[in-house]
Order: structure tokens, then sequence, then C-alpha cells
């Protein structure tokens, strides 16, 4: 029984992280096998509103999907601070350049995020280059 339930359960999980996966722009192009293979290696998450999400300086280690909510970026520099919402993605930049967090990343509201951590992110990434390109494309406009 207690077998059943925790399959289940695992069930449960793949398929709500599926539902959100579906959700995110970059992904909308998959198929159902790309869709299932990132759904396996993605964690959901729910942050509440204040809730530090990245802290600019530390060291990266997963990048991050908004489902829902909204977050604040706070590049801690004379520039304005600025605002990511339902369907972009933060975190990227420490993972594609290899280098500490370039902002301070704080949820404004509650957020349902998607979470890649970084050794899932390079083996994803290398098997599908096209995804590659446009993660390495948002992190080269960012840093300009």
């Amino acid at each position: 029984i207690a077998s059943a339930f925790i399959e289940a359960a695992r069930r449960r999980e793949f398929v709500d992280t599926w539902n959100l996966v579906a959700k995110v722009p970059l992904f909308r192009m998959l198929d159902a096998a790309r869709i299932a293979a990132i759904a396996g290696v993605l964690r959901a998450r729910k942050v509440e509103p204040g809730e530090r999400i990245i802290l600019k300086g530390d060291k990266g280690d997963s990048m991050y999907f908004i489902v829902s909510g909204e977050v604040e970026v706070d590049m801690e520099t004379a520039a304005p601070k600025g605002r990511l919402g339902g369907g972009e993605f933060f975190g990227e930049i420490a993972l594609v350049a290899d280098r500490k967090r370039t902002a301070t990343i704080t949820a404004l509201t509650v957020c349902k995020l998607l979470v890649l951590r970084k050794d899932d992110f390079e083996s994803f990434m290398d098997a599908h280059p096209d995804l590659k390109q446009m993660v390495n494309d948002a992190a080269k406009r960012r840093l300009i």
C-alpha cells in the first residue's frame, strides 16, 4: 500500500510539473518527449512576497522559471530595479558564464517557480542546443 501511495504521489507531482512547464513560453515549442525530459528535472517551488530567492555575489547553482507571480531584480547599482513576471526566467547568467550571481532577486508576490539545478541545466542544455542558444542569448542581453 505504501509503495502504491508513493508511486501515485510521484505521478501526480510529474503531471503537476508537466502542466507548469507547458506554461513557460521558452518550453511551448517543445514536443511531448522534450517536455517530459525537462519536467523530470525541474522542481516546483513556491515563494512568498518579500522572500529573497537569489543574493548578488552568491555562487550560482540553479536557474528559475516564473510560472506565476512577479519578482524584483536589483542589480545593486545606480540602475533602476527591474521586474520579471510569468513566463520569464532568471539565474541563467551564473550558469552560462560560470560566475557569481549578478543581481538580488526578491519575490514581490506569491510566485510559483520551476527550478533547474546546475548539473541538470548542463546536461539538458547539451542535449537541446536550440534551447541552450536561447538561454545563452538571453544571458548575453542581460549582461550588456
